[in-house]
């Protein structure tokens, strides 16, 4: 009996630990940005170097405000991002556009793409004001995470 409550906290432990790390590490990562001359339209590459799909729940600029419009741009390396206003048709750069609320990441993704079949993603957001920090929630094992990346 005694080995048997040895084993449930060992395995409680590792679990525990396990999620601390996840904590101290979060697995999105931003590989660089492009950004209109007035800085209104951002688009930032965002990978994931974990071992699980991250799943994004809002997106906020600024001094937490809304923007006008935010989508993610899904498309290949050879094609590439666009930086257009008009971002929300997937049609006119060739790749795929979601909401921010349907978009996953999967797990091992590099935000710059190795060679051009691999899957990159841009988060897109527009404003009627120049944009100087993205804040991006989402949710790793379940666990919720507030990203923030600063646009100079």
């Amino acid at each position: 009996m005694k080995w048997f409550f040895l084993s449930i906290l060992c395995v409680v432990v590792g679990i525990a630990g396990y999620f601390i790390y996840i904590k101290l590490h979060p697995p999105l990562t931003n590989g660089g940005y492009g950004a209109s001359e007035s800085m209104e339209t951002v688009v930032i590459s965002l990978g994931n170097k974990g071992m699980h799909d991250i799943y994004f729940t809002d997106v906020q600029i600024n001094s937490d405000r809304t923007p006008d419009n935010a989508a993610f741009q899904v498309v290949d390396g050879a094609t590439g991002f666009t930086l257009d206003e008009n971002f929300e048709n997937g049609e006119s750069f060739g790749g795929l556009s979601q909401s921010v609320g349907r978009t996953v990441i999967r797990a091992d993704t590099d935000p710059v793409p190795q060679n051009d079949e691999d899957i990159i993603y841009g988060l897109s957001v527009h404003s009627e004001e120049p944009i100087e920090l993205i804040k991006v929630s989402y949710e790793y094992f379940g666990l919720r995470f507030l990203e923030e990346i600063e646009i100079d």
